[in-house]
């Protein structure tokens, strides 16, 4: 069973974000999109339920804040969720902007449906990636854990025959760390 994406959509023009809403879906059943045309309401709800959004996809041309602001804006507080910057008014400079602020993925708006199928693609790697990043974070976090209570003596040799990690056991039953 595939696993719902999430996705806050930032698109100024209506009629687009509901079109790019119902492509990403027939693009993949399991991306499902809400969209805003004003950065405040879109920060606005990822405040409110920061948990609930797997990835943001944001034009870049918006007549309040554009897309590399509202990104540097997101990345103040959620450095790592994923951030597509998916715009028609792309150049060097714009996509250099973006890499420099923390973008996940930039990808230029094209004609035909095939950019769509595109941009899902990259969604799907996108969360993915943070996905397993998060479950291998959580499983770091809990071998640590039996690391540090463990009364076995756990040491950690590398290639060269030096130590490079002893748990506190080897201290205290041989007297070195």
């Amino acid at each position: 069973m595939t696993k719902t994406i999430a996705i806050l959509h930032l698109e100024d023009d209506q009629g687009f974000a509901e079109l790019t809403a119902e492509f990403l879906h027939q693009a993949d059943e399991s991306i499902s999109v809400t969209s805003h045309t004003d950065p405040k309401s879109a920060l606005t709800q990822l405040r409110a339920e920061p948990a609930a959004i797997d990835c943001i996809v944001s034009d870049y041309d918006m007549p309040t804040m554009d897309g590399v602001e509202f990104l540097r804006t997101v990345r103040e507080e959620w450095t790592e969720l994923p951030f597509i910057l998916f715009t028609a008014k792309g150049s060097e400079k714009v996509a250099a902007e973006a890499i420099s602020a923390g973008v996940t993925d930039y990808l230029q708006k094209e004609t035909g449906n095939d950019i769509y199928e595109i941009l899902a693609h990259r969604i799907r790697n996108a969360v993915e990636s943070q996905r397993a990043q998060q479950e291998a974070d959580r499983t770091r976090r809990f071998l640590e854990k039996v690391v540090e209570r463990t009364t076995d003596m756990i040491a950690v040799v590398d290639a060269t025959g030096d130590i490079v990690f002893a748990s506190g056991s080897v201290k205290h039953v041989l007297g070195y760390t």
